[in-house]
């Protein structure tokens, strides 16, 4: 893999508006992203040849559920890293089978200072090659600061949405 090649991230959510607002700042932090709004339209696009290096999925989504789909992805790369963010943390952790690796999983609203630092850590860690690894925005042993929120909580179904960005 040559020098100058982020790291592809596919981040599958049924939630566009905050979906492309951390796909906007990942990007600006030197990832390349790649978006989908549904689990059919990612197991399809885990299909083709070149895999992205990690999967980014909601737990929720249209057509196929995001832990099919972290199970199809890993199916195709044992190694690759998944990190599930979601409203609702618990139906995972009684989801069998578990994923091995264990994946990362971030409550909504995301931290973004937090998760950003923790995917750049796991390519630190794992075997990939060190040119893959993105800027860092800050350091590992920095505090996120007071943070504010993008989206916040529908009324309508009470389902968490957003973002939470460091200022």
């Amino acid at each position: 893999m040559a020098a100058d090649t982020p790291i592809r991230i596919l981040l599958v959510s049924d939630d566009g508006r905050s979906a492309r607002v951390l796909a906007r700042m990942l990007r600006e932090d030197g990832f390349t992203m790649e978006l989908l709004l549904d689990g059919a339209a990612a197991v399809a696009r885990l299909s083709r040849r070149q895999l992205p290096h990690a999967l980014m999925t909601s737990l929720h989504l249209p057509s196929v559920d995001g832990l099919s789909v972290a199970h199809y992805a890993r199916s195709r790369d044992p190694t690759m890293p998944v990190i599930f963010i979601t409203g609702y943390p618990h139906r995972l952790e009684r989801s069998t089978p578990v994923l091995s690796p264990a994946p990362l999983v971030h409550t909504k609203p995301v931290n973004y200072a937090v998760l950003r630092n923790q995917i750049a850590d796991s390519f630190e860690a794992s075997t990939r090659s060190p040119e893959m690894r993105p800027r860092r925005s800050c350091a590992p042993d920095e505090h996120p600061a007071p943070v504010a929120r993008a989206n916040s909580v529908d009324p309508a179904d009470d389902k968490p949405s957003g973002i939470v960005v460091a200022k």
